[in-house]
Formats: C-alpha cells, structure tokens, sequence
C-alpha cells in the first residue's frame, strides 16, 4: 500500500514537472491579472462613500473589494511605506483572516456542521462582491473544501486536500505557480493548517488570540518579500498593528453590503457604528508612516532565502509538535 502511494506520488511529479517545462525554459510568461468591474462593486463603492470620509470610505471598499484603486492617494503611499498594502490585494489571505473568526462567531448560535453552511455562504458572497476575480475564486474552492475536511474527514486530510487543490490548479493553469493571489492563498491556508495550531498551543495569551492572524503573515511573509521588496523595517510592527482589525472591516463591509439591498440606513448606521475600527488603522499607517527612523529598505527576496526561511518554520512546528506528544 505504501509503495503504492509512493508510486502515485511520484508519476503525478512528473507529469507536473512535464507540465511546467515549457514556462519554466520561456520564463517570459504572460502576467496574469484580472480586476472586472461590476454594478454590484459600483453600488457598494457608493454605499461606503455616502457614509463614511473619503480616507476610511476607499480604504473599507480597498479591503473588501480586494482593489488597490479604491485607495485615496495618500493612504495608498502611506501603506506602500509601511508594508501594508498586500492588505488591499485581491488574495486569498483576506478569506483566511475572515473565515475562521467567522466560524467560531458562528460556533456561538449553531454546532459547527451547521455554522458551515452560512460560512460558504458568506465566502461566496465575498468572491461576488469583489466579481469572482480568480484569486479569490481560488481561496474560495480551497478554504471551503479544507473545512469540508475538518468536519466530515480526519485532521491529516487537510493538508492532502490542499496540495491536491493546488495541484490540480496547477496542472490546468501552469502560470497560477506564478500568480501572487495564488501564493497568497496558498501560504495563507498552510499557515492555518500548521502554523495556527502551534500558536494557539502557546501559554501567551496573545499569540493565542493573535493565532489566525499571526498565522497567516508568518506564512505569507516570503511571498510579499519576494513581490514586493522595500520592505520598511516599521512593517512588522505597523502589520501587527493593524492585521487584527481586517476580519472585522472585512465582516463590517461584508454586513453592511448584505443590509444596504434592504435598509440604506440600517448600512449607514452599522459603518458609523464601527467607523472607530477604520479611523484607527488610517492612524496608525499614518503615524508609522512618518517614523523616519526605521526606513532603511530592504531588497527583494530571493526564492533561495524564502526557502530557507520555510525550513526553519518547518523545523519548528516538527520540533514543537514532537515536545507536545512528549508530554
């Protein structure tokens, strides 16, 4: 049996390295991008806009439609300074940071087999709003059938699902391995599978709380470094800052825009309502922002640097899963 699967592992190996030949020897592959506009994101633009200051309006409707034009000027080269403005990318690690907060809100009223139906429900009427762009299509399929696994299958299933997911994935599209929404998703959900559980194992209290969070930049870190670059040394502190309050911007525009189709007051009043939250992170990107002191910029990653990096957060979670089944 083993030598069996050890058999099959290694033909679907090949059969994607065969797949990826032809891109890996012509590295000049097309870029792959999409951003459709649709009346729906139109209308939530406006809903947001009718409520809320231009900065905080453009900075709700960057997070939720998941679209770097939706930022005000200012606030976009204040969040390129600080490192933050991945936040405002099309990717599946806004799904990882809304989904599971999302599930456990619901874990309160419903057993978890059922809190899994309005969860779907409410990942997919996120790739509506942001118009079924692939990344988030892609996060969708994956974080849906991960937490189809937790239910139905045994925890070691999870894994498998996700890399035959993103194998598959792969196997149709050979450019997704090059598309950053795709590593995002990807990372972010490896992150929650390993990483989350090995924080929320810790006797600090806020690396407990801080788990899915924590979880999902130590694990898309790489992924950033290697696009982006310049990375500013204030952007761990000013990510740590202000991670934690993107699964409930994320929840509120989500709220808000399931209201606005009934009540355009009752969506007006839940923006003022938590307006707080998002004056807040318009402040600390501004005031990390001028921070002069830390901006000593840092290259690009090399690939060489971000695998090493994932070993050693590899040889930890071996490390401190072995100290646990120790004990």
């Amino acid at each position: 049996m083993v030598q069996k699967q050890q058999v099959i592992c290694f033909l679907a190996v090949v059969i994607l390295f065969f797949r990826l030949l032809p891109i890996i020897l012509n590295p000049s592959y097309p870029s792959y991008s999409s951003n459709p506009s649709t009346s729906l994101q139109t209308k939530l633009n406006l809903t947001f806009a009718s409520y809320l200051p231009n900065t905080e309006a453009g900075l709700l409707s960057g997070v939720v439609l998941g679209t770097k034009k939706s930022l005000p000027v200012k606030l976009y080269e204040q969040m390129q300074q600080t490192g933050t403005l991945h936040i405002a990318v099309a990717s599946g690690m806004n799904i990882a940071l809304m989904a599971q907060p999302a599930l456990v809100f619901l874990t309160l009223f419903f057993k978890r087999r059922i809190a899994l139906i309005p969860l779907f429900i409410l990942i997919w009427f996120y790739a509506l709003l942001t118009g079924f762009q692939p990344p988030i299509i892609r996060a969708s399929i994956m974080a849906s059938l991960l937490y189809l696994a937790q239910e139905f299958g045994r925890k070691t299933e999870n894994i498998r699902i996700l890399l035959l997911t993103g194998y598959v994935m792969i196997l149709i599209n050979p450019q997704l391995i090059f598309d950053l929404g795709f590593q995002l998703s990807f990372t972010s959900m490896l992150g929650l599978t390993y990483l989350e559980p090995a924080l929320k194992s810790s006797k600090n209290i806020f690396l407990r709380l801080m788990a899915s969070t924590l979880a999902c930049q130590i694990a898309t870190l790489p992924i950033i470094m290697v696009n982006f670059g310049e990375y500013n040394l204030i952007s761990p502190i000013a990510n740590l800052l202000v991670l934690w309050t993107i699964p409930y911007i994320l929840g509120i525009g989500l709220i808000s825009a399931i209201l606005s189709f009934f009540s355009r007051f009752l969506s007006g009043l839940l923006l003022w309502l938590f307006y707080p939250l998002m004056w807040y992170f318009v402040t600390v990107i501004e005031f990390t922002s001028r921070i002069k002191i830390f901006q000593v910029w840092t290259p690009k990653w090399g690939w060489w640097v971000s695998i090493g990096y994932y070993l050693v957060i590899g040889w930890w979670i071996i490390s401190k899963s072995k100290r646990q089944s120790k004990s």
